[in-house]
C-alpha cells in the first residue's frame, strides 16, 4: 500500500511540477514578446529564387520564416491605395488607381537560403480595408521599409497560384471600379517612416 501512496504522490507533484513550467514560460514567451523595441532584430530575411508578380507583372518578394512578403510601398505601382498615417503610426492598403510605374526587378543572383538581411520589430500596425473594415495583416520592417505578406493581400484582394515548377507565385487582383482619393495617398517612404 506504501508503493501506491508514494507513486500517487510522486505522480501529483510530476503534473504540478508540469504545470508550473508551462506556467513560467508562458510568461517569459509574453514577457519577451511585450518587450520588443522599435528596430529589435526579429530574425533574417533568405535570398529566394522564387518571383512574384501581381497581375502579370514582377515585383521583388522577399522569404521570412518560409512566407513570401513584398514592400507596402510598392504595391502603389501594382493598383494599390497606400496610405501612411504618421500620427497613428498606420499603413493601410487597399484597392485602387496606380500612381507609380512598378520598378525593375533584379534577378537574385546570391545563393537560396543565404542570409540576405534582418527583419525588424516595428510599431507601425498595417491594415488591409476590405468591406468588413480595416483588417490587422502581419508586417515588419526591412531596410527602413514596410514588408506584407503577399497571401494576406491576395487573400483580401483576389487569389494566389503558386506554380513549383517555374517556382512563381502569381496573384491575380480582383477588378475594381477605381474612386478618386480622398486626401494624401502618398506612399510612406524611408524617410518619413
Amino acid at each position: 500500500m506504501k508503493k501506491k501512496s508514494i507513486s500517487i504522490i510522486t505522480k501529483i507533484m510530476l503534473v504540478m511540477a508540469v504545470v508550473v513550467c508551462s506556467i513560467t514560460m508562458t510568461k517569459t514567451s509574453e514577457t519577451h514578446a511585450n518587450n520588443l523595441r522599435v528596430g529589435d532584430v526579429l530574425g533574417n530575411v533568405l535570398n529566394t529564387d522564387i518571383r512574384v508578380f501581381i497581375d502579370d507583372v514582377q515585383i521583388m518578394g522577399y522569404n521570412i520564416g518560409g512566407w513570401t512578403y513584398v514592400v507596402a510601398e510598392e504595391l502603389a505601382a501594382y493598383g494599390f491605395a497606400v496610405h501612411w498615417n504618421p500620427t497613428a503610426r498606420t499603413l493601410e492598403i487597399n484597392r485602387g488607381a496606380s500612381i507609380l510605374q512598378p520598378q525593375h526587378v533584379p534577378a537574385n543572383l546570391a545563393p537560396i537560403g543565404s542570409i540576405a538581411f534582418p527583419f525588424l520589430h516595428t510599431d507601425i500596425v498595417t491594415h488591409v480595408r476590405t468591406g468588413s473594415g480595416l483588417l490587422p495583416i502581419h508586417s515588419y520592417n526591412i531596410n527602413g521599409r514596410t514588408v506584407v505578406r503577399i497571401d494576406d493581400v491576395a487573400q483580401h484582394f483576389g487569389t494566389i497560384h503558386w506554380n513549383p515548377t517555374a517556382r512563381q507565385l502569381r496573384v491575380t487582383t480582383t477588378p475594381i471600379t477605381p474612386v478618386p482619393p480622398i486626401g494624401n495617398l502618398t506612399p510612406p517612404t524611408a524617410q518619413n517612416i
